[in-house]
């Protein structure tokens, strides 16, 4: 998906529309056709319209194309640069995009549905929240950065992923960005004093937190391939995917860590070949254990024991993390509202350390919940969990309806990869500050894109398939 500063897409990974409409298909009706009535959807459901296909223009070719090379220009920066000088990739693309977007009929297609709702509030409550931020020329250089750089990248998406095979071009082009972020972890990578891996002079990659989850992120995407057809898409992903875990280790992240458990039992929950996917994560993990650094396992150990240890910076930066998410907080209880202002928490409590004549070390929340609520106010953090929840929940319906109807079956590597993505954002960003990237637009856009091809796709089956009920016809067979 994205980059871990401001400006899933991700560049993955890491937009607002105008309203849509489009006439009902009147051949999209595979299963319930023969039907007289159609079953009332359930009230907790989202009341969507079946749309018909949308035929894209000029501006909505150009601007998909060019936001594609958007998705790699990061990773492509990274890895010119180190060749050729700084050549930063993205400024055309990031001039094209918005531009191609503005032009487009589908500008605001996310806005249907009340994922692209709550995001839009969101934006909105950054707005109003500037003017009672504790420094607003931070937050408004902050807002100029973030917005069409990371914010807009859901609403780009939805714009442009107008159909199936657009939206297994983005998630290929995201094999492609993580492909090429591996190979700049593997190649000029090194360890730091506290021997935890990191790529010292990377743009997006100098902290071994963020290239942990960039590597995790990156290897969630790889494992799309695994549903598509072909051995040798399955035996790279594995190769890909077994090389991300041994550097996710070496760089010491015991949030990631965790996370990548997570991920390994969801996957073992969800997979169809259980001993298949049991074989390969044991493989990953004894490579992973086998070749990675003392010191490293070390600080990874205390995620699971609280026995003394010779580390002291991990344990000094594990009592620093509680004493920030008490600050956090504590930040948000003063300010429910506004918060003190997008991305100034450090300022707000070096503020008032050097206040008291105190040393004020400029440190984030380490937690992009307590980042939002404490920075942005509770409605934002709402609208940020609700985005979060939206995301989870029409990947693990259109997962089930996949599975259960062979002629959706094409989404199940969608739906899977993007549960899971979102599932290891929750988890990773728990310990880290990275709520101003494009990672979480990046996932929620892509989600969001496959739910209308997904709702295209079923037509008159749509409401009682993904509620969860079986079509009628089907039933009577």
């Amino acid at each position: 998906m994205s980059r871990f500063k401001p400006g899933i897409s991700e560049p993955r990974s890491s937009l607002l529309h105008s309203s849509y409409s489009a006439p009902v298909s009147t051949q999209a009706a595979p299963v319930l056709s023969s039907l007289a009535t159609k079953p009332e959807p359930p009230k907790s459901f989202e009341p969507v319209r079946p749309q018909a296909p949308h035929r894209p223009n000029m501006f909505e070719s150009l601007g998909f194309w060019s936001f594609c090379i958007y998705q790699i220009s990061a990773s492509l920066t990274d890895l010119l640069t180190r060749f050729l000088g700084r050549i930063y990739v993205s400024t055309v693309a990031l001039i094209a995009v918005p531009i191609f977007w503005l032009f487009s009929t589908t500008r605001f297609r996310a806005l249907r549905h009340p994922m692209g709702r709550w995001w839009a509030a969101f934006a909105i409550l950054l707005i109003i929240d500037l003017p009672f931020s504790v420094w607003r020329h931070g937050t408004f250089d902050m807002l100029v950065n973030y917005i069409p750089r990371s914010y807009l990248i859901l609403f780009y998406i939805t714009a442009f992923a107008l159909s199936f095979e657009r939206c297994r071009t983005l998630m290929h082009v995201g094999i492609i960005a993580a492909s090429a972020e591996l190979f700049i972890a593997v190649k000029f990578g090194g360890y730091s004093e506290d021997g935890r891996y990191r790529v010292t002079d990377s743009i997006f990659a100098g902290n071994s937190n963020g290239l942990a989850m960039m590597l995790l992120l990156g290897a969630i995407t790889l494992s799309f391939l695994f549903y598509e057809k072909g051995i040798f898409k399955k035996l790279y992903a594995a190769m890909a995917m077994t090389v991300s875990v041994i550097y996710i280790l070496r760089t010491g992240s015991r949030g990631c860590l965790l996370a990548a458990i997570c991920y390994a039992a969801l996957i073992f929950v969800l997979s169809r070949q259980k001993m298949i996917t049991l074989a390969l994560a044991l493989v990953f993990g004894v490579v992973g254990v086998a070749t990675v650094p003392s010191l490293a396992m070390g600080r990874l150990m205390l995620l699971f024991s609280s026995a003394p240890t010779t580390d002291a910076s991990a344990v000094q930066s594990q009592e620093q993390r509680v004493i920030l998410l008490k600050r956090s907080l504590l930040e948000t209880v003063k300010h429910p509202l506004f918060g003190v202002g997008p991305e100034q928490f450090a300022v707000a409590v070096a503020g008032e350390k050097l206040k008291r004549g105190e040393y004020a070390p400029w440190l984030g929340t380490h937690n992009s919940f307590t980042q939002v609520s404490s920075e942005c106010g509770i409605p934002a953090f709402v609208c940020y969990c609700a985005v979060i929840f939206y995301s989870l929940r029409l990947n693990y319906r259109l997962l089930k309806a996949s599975r259960k109807y062979p002629e959706y079956a094409k989404f199940e590597g969608f739906a899977a990869t993007l549960l899971s993505s979102m599932m290891v954002y929750c988890i990773c960003t728990f310990f880290f500050h990275m709520a101003y990237t494009g990672t979480l637009p990046g996932i929620a856009g892509l989600t969001l894109a496959v739910h209308y091809a997904a709702q295209e796709a079923m037509g008159e089956d749509y409401a009682t398939v993904f509620a969860g009920r079986s079509p009628r016809r089907l039933a009577r067979a």
